[in-house]
């Protein structure tokens, strides 16, 4: 499950910590904190959980890369 955490600094700063979501589906949440601050992002910090998905995705498509050569030899 998802969980976004927003802290509101005195100087008005935003910081939006997005936990819960693999690969870059989080991103989707950073539009979200904009608006419900009205504010704009100025930088992004992302965690391994970031990148977690897009690993699975190139080693499934290299478990895909595989079977179609043993395919092509069978």
């Amino acid at each position: 499950m998802a969980r976004m955490s927003i802290r509101i600094f005195p100087d008005g700063k935003v910081q939006g910590d997005i936990q819960g979501l693999q690969g870059k589906k989080c991103t989707n949440y950073i539009k979200i904190i904009e608006a419900l601050v009205n504010g704009q992002t100025l930088s992004s910090e992302y965690t391994d959980e970031f990148y977690e998905q897009e690993m699975v995705q190139q080693r499934a498509g290299l478990e895909d890369d595989l079977a179609l050569r043993v395919d092509d030899h069978g």
